[in-house]
């Protein structure tokens, strides 16, 4: 029976890509995959406002974003969610080289960062469409797919 009353999470995503690797993390709570930085919005916070401040306060690095490069909806029938995705390319990557968790507020969250290469996932990175997506893609490609996709609407 479907759910008519789903709870919806929406949620922005963070693409930090260097040299064919993706940054992941993972978080304290989930202990047994990585996943891309990102965050619930805020009531009254626009989409990019959402990344900058997740990115921060996860990071402690104020993040470039370039517009939105993909979006995705997943449903959690048995738990009434219907999540919302926006994914965003971040064009720093050099600012998050090195970056340290315990000088950001939120930092006690992620319990590991991790660099995927994307040609060879070796990691249950979740979700699991986005190495399928992205797999050798350079960041010229991703953008340049992103403005095909502006210009054929």
């Amino acid at each position: 029976m479907t759910n008519t009353n789903p709870i919806w999470k929406i949620a922005c995503r963070g693409l930090i890509i260097h040299e064919g690797q993706l940054m992941t993390v993972k978080l304290r709570s989930t202990d047994d995959f990585y996943c891309l930085p990102w965050g619930k919005l805020d009531a009254m916070e626009t989409l990019e406002d959402c990344i900058a401040r997740e990115i921060y306060e996860e990071l402690n690095v104020q993040p470039v974003i370039w517009p939105l490069l993909y979006l995705h909806q997943w449903l959690l029938e048995q738990q009434g969610k219907h999540m919302i995705e926006f994914f965003y390319l971040i064009t720093n990557w050099a600012d998050f080289r090195h970056v340290d968790l315990s000088q950001s507020s939120h930092g006690f969250e992620i319990s590991e960062i991790r660099r995927v290469d994307l040609d060879d996932c070796d990691v249950n990175l979740q979700p699991s469409f986005v190495a399928q997506y992205m797999h050798g893609k350079t960041v010229e490609q991703l953008l340049a797919m992103w403005v095909q996709s502006v210009v054929s609407h």
